[in-house]
């Protein structure tokens, strides 16, 4: 079985590269982590997007219109995501380009720590200084059946809603998050059980 290593004690993200011809940038909006505001920067004297799509159809808000041509060092919001951009794709009269954030992951998961006051955490009356991790699809679709932080050592207070499964639903698609909290510790091992087997996810710290 593959572990997977995914640090992140905050939500400091970092640009993106895609074939030397654009940069983007993800931040949360406000410290809050179920939804990223996506920056687009050009890398060439004219780039032209004719459409931004982010984790295969994730939705957003606000934003620029869209066909746009940037030149060199120029940049636009392409708009705030309901979801934590892994993949983004610009179709440009080139073809597409994609931008990927989370290149790697346990068994077609990804799953990231995080510990500090957000908007998230204060809606589920979750207190400032607990932990949450969030698990992340790159499967098409899997169905997850349980999570367990420290092998059974620590209890997670409740399933967090993110934005792109407002009914705790447990099925996932690319892109698409499952979120717990935990109460007063810090996860240094993840297991998730799902009908495709289990992934296990560790931190040293």
């Amino acid at each position: 079985m593959r572990v997977a290593t995914c640090i992140a004690f905050s939500v400091l993200a970092f640009p993106a590269l895609a074939d030397d011809t654009f940069i983007v940038d993800k931040q949360p909006q406000g410290g809050d982590i179920r939804f990223w505001d996506v920056r687009i920067v050009s890398k060439i004297d004219n780039l032209r997007i004719d459409h931004v799509d982010v984790n295969r159809g994730c939705q957003h808000g606000g934003g620029v219109p869209l066909p746009v041509s940037l030149k060199f060092g120029e940049s636009i919001f392409a708009g705030t995501y309901y979801c934590d951009p892994i993949e983004v794709v610009l179709d440009t009269p080139a073809g597409a380009q994609t931008a990927e954030f989370e290149p790697s992951g346990s068994s077609g998961l990804i799953a990231q720590k995080y510990n500090l006051p957000s908007a998230l955490m204060l809606a589920n009356g979750v207190a400032d200084d607990n932990w949450s991790v969030v698990i992340t699809s790159l499967n098409d679709s899997v169905t997850i059946k349980s999570v367990t932080v420290n092998r059974g050592n620590c209890r997670y207070t409740a399933r967090l809603t993110m934005p792109e499964l407002p009914n705790n639903e447990s099925t996932l698609t690319y892109g698409e998050r499952f979120a717990v909290g935990s109460f007063e510790c810090n996860p240094l091992s993840v297991t998730v059980d799902t009908d495709k087997g289990l992934s296990e996810f560790s931190w040293d710290h």
